[in-house]
């Protein structure tokens, strides 16, 4: 969309050589990792036996009437339950799925609107501490947002 081309623009300081390259590169990434499904992220998001809530995991406040909880900017809303957690491709699938959930609430997919992300550092009961420094795997994470998923960078 209009809007994912701006965000990689503003990323690349309107250098059109690097945007270029930079959605050159999101394509081909986009067409070498699968699209995740609830499937395969679902077991991030459960509790274990005995916790009342996940060890770590984001997930979109949809309201389930067709939309998603925004803040007072207008904002999707994500809730992150302590962190992200497994391997470095486990951890992109969980995020890419929070972005592709989040595109779908997008209110004009030509403007770039940013996230409100809200954290929840202290683990439920009976769930392990997943909130830490960020490691190798997250910052993994992060460098797949920032090459491929630029759109949600800017609030």
């Amino acid at each position: 969309t209009n809007g994912e081309i701006m965000a990689f623009l503003k990323m690349q300081h309107f250098n059109r050589d690097k945007t270029r390259a930079q959605l050159q590169s999101t394509l081909a990434w986009r067409a070498s990792f699968p699209r995740p499904t609830i499937a395969g992220v679902a077991p991030f998001m459960r509790a274990r036996p005995g916790a009342l809530g996940p060890d770590g995991c984001t997930v979109l406040l949809e309201d389930m009437k067709g939309g998603c909880h925004r803040d007072k900017l207008g904002r999707p809303v994500i809730l992150s339950i302590g962190m992200l957690h497994g391997s470095s491709l486990e951890t992109k699938r969980q995020t890419a799925y929070t972005w592709h959930r989040l595109k779908q609430y997008m209110d004009d997919p030509d403007e770039i609107s940013g996230v409100c992300t809200v954290m929840q550092c202290q683990p439920c009961k009976g769930a392990k501490e997943t909130f830490r420094f960020p490691d190798e795997t997250i910052t993994s994470v992060f460098d797949m947002n920032k090459q491929h998923f630029p759109f949600f960078s800017f609030n």
